[in-house]
């Protein structure tokens, strides 16, 4: 026997608590039994409600666990003990039948749903989309991989309101993050925001920190992340270099130091070439710069002092 635990998180119409409490029901007696509501959601704002952890016992010989179905609803209960009668159970969606029921995603521990509108109640819009939120506050140390792919399932689910909820405001609002890990998912997210909405050429505004992604940089290897995301990630790392290097900071040179990881022809360097620096800044940058390219190749080199 084992066991799973999954968290519902779900986005409902608005004012649903003045109605009843929102609740899941499944076909399993850890969901109900699709009768008895007591999965309970708790309102973490407007429209974003999550469930506790529910665990759910298999058996080693159960064949069917893809089979679990449930459903988001409201139940409503009278106020009071006469009215006892007046009792019932609202269900999401229009459907009736069996079929209209979700099914419940074994793989996942976190079910990222939308409330499906029906004639009684609906959600029009969504504005304060959470599900991003949660997924950047639960990377730790050890676990970026994980929700990396958490938030390209999510991509997969709610392509819409994800892209709306990781957008560059999101990226600067989380910018100076002293975790690490939590620096090199905004890098990710850049690589998504440019390769989507500018091209890989696109330029970062003026005022943009790229000096505190770029330092999240150090010690990295393409094995931190899942293999599908080493474009997204070359992309954002080439917009650092280019904004960090072109406003005449010292940041960008981190780069020579995983080129064998991400750019082991050091191509970066043709982004560069119309960097300029003054003698003091050419002064400077000799000085941070040896220690970096120590052990490069001499061809290397030579591109790299013709640049500059």
């Amino acid at each position: 026997m084992y066991e799973i635990k999954i968290t519902f998180h779900v986005h409902l119409p608005e004012g649903v608590e003045k109605i009843g409490q929102p609740v899941v029901l499944g076909n399993r007696k850890e969901l109900g039994s699709l009768e008895t509501p007591i999965v309970k959601l708790r309102q973490q704002n407007l429209t974003y409600w999550k469930s506790d952890p529910i665990s759910i016992l298999f058996h080693d010989t159960d064949t069917h666990i893809e089979l679990i179905k449930y459903k988001y609803a409201i139940h409503i209960v009278p106020k009071s003990m006469f009215s006892r009668g007046n009792e019932k159970i609202i269900f999401e969606g229009f459907e009736e039948s069996f079929q209209d029921w979700r099914t419940l995603d074994t793989e996942r521990n976190n079910q990222f749903d939308i409330w499906k509108n029906n004639n009684q109640y609906s959600l029009f819009a969504i504005r304060d989309f959470a599900f991003v939120d949660y997924i950047y506050n639960s990377i730790k140390g050890s676990n970026l991989k994980d929700n990396v792919m958490e938030y390209q399932h999510l991509l997969s689910l709610h392509n819409y309101h994800t892209i709306n909820a990781s957008n560059f405001d999101f990226i600067c609002s989380h910018i100076d993050d002293k975790l690490k890990e939590k620096r090199l998912f905004l890098c990710l997210i850049l690589g998504y925001y440019i390769s989507r909405e500018k091209g890989t050429f696109h330029e970062l505004p003026v005022n943009f920190q790229s000096k505190l992604l770029l330092n999240a940089l150090v010690g990295y290897n393409q094995e931190t992340l899942p293999s599908n995301t080493k474009e997204l990630m070359y992309t954002a790392i080439i917009a650092l270099i280019r904004h960090n290097a072109f406003q005449m900071q010292f940041d960008w040179p981190v780069i020579f130091t995983i080129s064998d990881e991400i750019d082991p022809i050091y191509a970066f360097i043709d982004q560069l070439k119309a960097l300029k620096y003054s003698n003091e800044n050419l002064a400077k940058f000799i000085q941070i710069i040896g220690p970096y390219i120590e052990d490069i190749e001499p061809q290397v080199y030579i591109k790299a002092t013709k640049v500059i």
